[in-house]
């Protein structure tokens, strides 16, 4: 019964893992995966058209202390202390333009503890 339970776990475990790399691999809107210090570890192809920048320059970016757009970091630290982080305005990446975006975020305690050894 025990091993049952475990297997059983251990196969939720994969379907999440699973469907968030569908997700995450075929969705048009930008999603950014960040490690618990704030800096981004991963991002999807539609985050490098949204921002118009290669994956290479967006990964390593320390958002929660270089983001410039005081109201969209401060989105980012409430998400990353697991409060619902939104914002919606203007965005200026560094290597592109101006545009209008809409940012939320949410903590995935799963993937949290994961990077981060806690939930």
């Amino acid at each position: 019964m025990k091993a049952e339970k475990i297997s059983n776990r251990h196969m939720s475990d994969l379907a999440k893992i699973n469907i968030y790399e569908v997700i995450f691999s075929s969705s048009h809107s930008g999603i950014i995966t960040y490690d618990c210090n704030g800096r981004i570890i991963d991002c999807n192809d539609s985050s490098t058209k949204i921002f118009e920048m290669p994956k290479d320059k967006i990964i390593g970016f320390h958002a929660a202390k270089e983001l410039e757009n005081t109201a969209m970091r401060n989105a980012l630290l409430k998400a990353l202390k697991g409060e619902r982080g939104y914002y919606q305005g203007e965005h200026q990446a560094t290597m592109s333009i101006t545009r209008f975006t809409s940012v939320s975020g949410e903590r995935d305690n799963y993937r949290y503890s994961q990077y981060c050894g806690k939930s």
